[in-house]
């Protein structure tokens, strides 16, 4: 049985809190303000960079509204990171194409669109009949 590193846990919920937060639609900023930290310190949240307490993480789950499991989905009994993690990464992405339509970031939006493109397996070009 694997079991997974502190390092790697901190990761993953911090991954997790990006995908809620930019679901919600929320900014580092103002994420922040709500926890009372700077934007700088969600970022490394977020990277997993720094932990997170257990009381931030209860306060960060009261604001996203969701329970502090939430940033543990994904994670199995095993140890190991589940696929459950790839969805909410196409959740975050979907949230920040949104994010940039509405901020008029086209360019934003166009590198999530290709990421997202960059991503999927190639098809193969259909010819049409020739006459």
């Amino acid at each position: 049985m694997t079991c997974l590193t502190p390092k790697q846990i901190d990761t993953h919920v911090g991954t997790r809190l990006r995908a809620l937060r930019t679901t919600r639609g929320l900014t580092h900023a103002t994420l922040a303000v709500h926890l009372g930290l700077s934007f700088q310190q969600v970022q490394k949240y977020e990277t997993g960079a720094n932990r997170i307490s257990a009381s931030k993480l209860y306060q960060l789950a009261q604001i996203l509204g969701v329970t502090p499991n939430a940033f543990f989905d994904g994670l199995g009994n095993s140890g190991r990171v589940q696929a459950a993690t790839d969805v909410s990464l196409k959740s975050a992405q979907t949230a920040q194409l949104l994010e940039n339509i509405q901020g008029k970031d086209v360019r934003g939006a166009m590198r999530v669109i290709a990421k997202a493109l960059a991503g999927l397996e190639p098809r193969p070009i259909r010819r049409p009949p020739s006459v």
